[in-house]
């Protein structure tokens, strides 16, 4: 016999043939069956739930810091975040380094010849961390996107010149200046090598090309990135960099 509660749950008495009901005296009742009203199969609400888990999963490698875009996650930032979890649950040795670690935000650049590179910016408090398996984690991210070259950046913040006058009561910090952002930007890119020496060479219209030199030994690891290293700097600070190796002494 059916029933329903305040709630809006629907009882109804299952029976078997031959069975009789409680109101005939039996002593123990048969089963009931519960239904929620306006309820879904329970099968599809666990595929949901799963769907759900694994999106708050991307969600949580995600983490905005103060100068990161505040929009939702995009497609490319949702194939790094993703990527990370899958070398996180699938590569023993990362998994440990990769757990704590998230990304700001993630973009494409495109490259010389037609190609793409993905920009990974992370948090700076966890950039040091980063660098203790940026060899083998960008590997690793490379053979899933095969057709792009990787790159980490750390997410930093410029603040503007104050003005004459201003009433700020803490001066503006040296980090946050648009030409020390620049040089640790310039470092993220071509880390794990290091920057040999600079030059600047300015053109007869006025136009400037920074030669940036790297050092040798790390030639054969590096040298097809070359030209994916200029578009993101040229991308992220609008200046002209031309990177290549030092002669050896």
């Amino acid at each position: 016999m059916p029933g329903t509660s305040p709630r809006g749950i629907r009882t109804t008495w299952s029976r078997q043939a031959g069975a009789t009901g409680p109101e005939e005296g039996q002593a123990r009742a048969p089963w009931p069956r519960v239904e929620l009203r306006g309820s879904r199969p329970l099968a599809t609400r666990s595929f949901d739930l799963g769907v759900t888990a694994c999106t708050q999963s991307v969600a949580a490698k995600i983490f905005r810091t103060a100068n990161a875009p505040r929009t939702a996650p995009d497609a490319t930032e949702t194939l790094v975040a993703q990527a990370l979890l899958d070398l996180e649950n699938n590569v023993p040795d990362l998994k440990a380094e990769l757990r704590p670690l998230q990304i700001s935000a993630a973009r494409e650049v495109d490259v010389k010849g037609g190609k793409k590179a993905i920009v990974v910016f992370v948090p700076v408090p966890q950039l040091k961390a980063f660098h203790k398996i940026q060899g083998r984690l960008t590997r690793e991210l490379e053979k899933k996107f095969s057709d792009r070259h990787v790159v980490f950046i750390g997410q930093r913040r410029m603040m503007r010149k104050q003005a004459r006058g201003s009433r700020a009561k803490q001066p503006r910090p040296r980090s946050r200046t648009l030409k020390e952002v620049h040089e640790r930007t310039l470092e993220d890119l071509v880390f794990p090598t290091e920057i040999t020496g600079k030059r600047t060479r300015q053109a007869v219209d006025g136009s400037k090309t920074i030669k940036v030199f790297l050092d040798q030994k790390d030639a054969t690891n590096l040298e097809y990135k070359l030209d994916s290293f200029s578009s993101v700097y040229q991308k992220l600070t609008g200046k002209n960099v031309h990177f290549e190796f030092s002669e050896s002494a």
